[in-house]
């Protein structure tokens, strides 16, 4: 009888103990009261004591909650998650080789799950190891991948501005990490050979390729864009080593938005462009322009970007003809800075040639910004309203370094 009445008191404070547990760490902040009440019906429950651990770390008594989660790995040695709530009190405490050894026992028990590796990546980055943390961090993001954008933030402020100690750092390995570094990079105005290989190589698909270039263009890496579009249309088999492409619009199709050749401005309203066969000057195509309307002064109707080198003179060449065209705000060619859209050079407002090419040229000289952006505009109008009537034909462009 003295046995049975025995065990059903340890099974009552064991239950009682661990509700005081459960309900202490439920709180938020966890009670204390409650957490030590649970160490107090029953001394020898892990949980008791990790409650009261938890309890101290919310109220950042970080002493007294090493003390406790230290009693709970005596009681539970062989439980990970105690040895880690240990780590993190005494990482609170400064202590850093006595964290560093709670964190490698609580390895020792888990050593594929995020959080230990993660914390020891942590505590070592903040003693100032960075070679050592990242071999941490890196694995906790393997095994929890939600933390991968974070370990990318995490090396950029480490290595700040040196994108291959970055590299070496987070080691990218799949195709997936390797695109997520590329676009953190690209967001810091960062990159580095091996990420500029793999963004022209051939694993990526041309939407994501032209994808990237776009970022790249948004980003103002031209160089780096250019590289990549054209090792796209490389792929597509359209190879060219001009500093324009399709410069006679030879293979121009419409909605084409490759980035670097030629594209119809989206919004342009009253206006009619298609490549004509028989209109044409060289080759076997020009690009034919009707005007039927408000055309929408200094908008973009056609354009290209291209990248240039930095302070240099360049003369573009090109031939238009036109059998009529009516207004008071005539369209010209400019040539505008790619990232400010600053003015570089306009020609002359383009005129009724009576069906006749008419060749052409304007020099202009770069500034800063290796790109600019060839378009065809209204640059003004001397009436309002001001439409444009008529019909006008491109062909022959050219770029060439003076």
């Amino acid at each position: 009888m003295c046995v049975v009445l025995i065990l059903g008191y340890l099974v009552c404070t064991r239950g009682l103990s661990q509700y005081y547990a459960s309900t202490a760490s439920e709180e938020e902040p966890a009670s204390v009261d409650r957490a030590s009440s649970a160490v107090n019906i029953s001394p020898k429950n892990p949980y008791a004591h990790e409650a009261l651990g938890t309890s101290f770390l919310n109220v950042r008594n970080f002493e007294m909650a090493a003390a406790s989660f230290r009693r709970a790995t005596e009681i539970r040695k062989n439980d990970y998650h105690l040895w880690l709530q240990l780590g993190n009190a005494l990482a609170e405490l400064g202590q850093f080789d006595a964290a560093r050894s709670a964190y490698e026992r609580s390895l020792d028990l888990a050593p594929t799950y995020s959080e230990p590796n993660y914390r020891m990546g942590r505590l070592i980055l903040r003693a100032g190891h960075h070679d050592d943390a990242f071999r941490f961090l890196v694995k906790a993001a393997k095994y929890e991948r939600k933390l991968y954008h974070e370990l990318l933030e995490t090396a950029g402020a480490a290595f700040p501005g040196d994108p291959i100690a970055m590299e070496n750092a987070v080691d990218p390995q799949t195709d997936a990490e390797r695109v997520l570094f590329a676009r953190h990079l690209i967001e810091n105005g960062l990159m580095t050979e091996k990420i500029r290989s793999f963004l022209a190589g051939d694993v990526l698909g041309p939407s994501a390729k032209i994808d990237f270039v776009k970022y790249l263009i948004y980003k103002r890496d031209f160089e780096t864009a250019r590289d990549i579009w054209l090792s796209e249309m490389s792929r597509s088999g359209r190879d060219f080593d001009q500093l324009m492409y399709d410069s006679g619009f030879e293979t121009m199709t419409a909605g084409e938005g490759s980035a670097f050749g030629w594209e119809i401005g989206p919004d342009v309203s009253s206006v009619a462009i298609a490549r004509a066969r028989d209109e044409n000057r060289s080759g076997s195509y020009a690009l034919q322009i009707r005007f039927a309307g408000a055309v929408e002064l200094n908008t973009r109707i056609v354009s290209q970007l291209v990248f240039l080198k930095r302070h240099s003179r360049y003369r573009l060449t090109y031939s238009y003809s036109s059998p009529e065209m009516t207004s008071a705000g005539l369209p010209a060619i400019s040539i505008n800075e790619a990232s400010s859209d600053k003015l570089l050079a306009r020609s002359a407002n383009l005129k009724s040639t009576g069906g006749k090419w008419v060749e052409e040229f304007i020099d202009f000289e770069t500034a800063d910004v290796p790109a600019a952006v060839i378009s065809l505009r209204r640059p003004g109008c001397s009436a309002s309203p001001c439409p444009i009537f008529g019909e006008l034909s491109l062909d022959d462009f050219a770029l060439t370094l003076r």
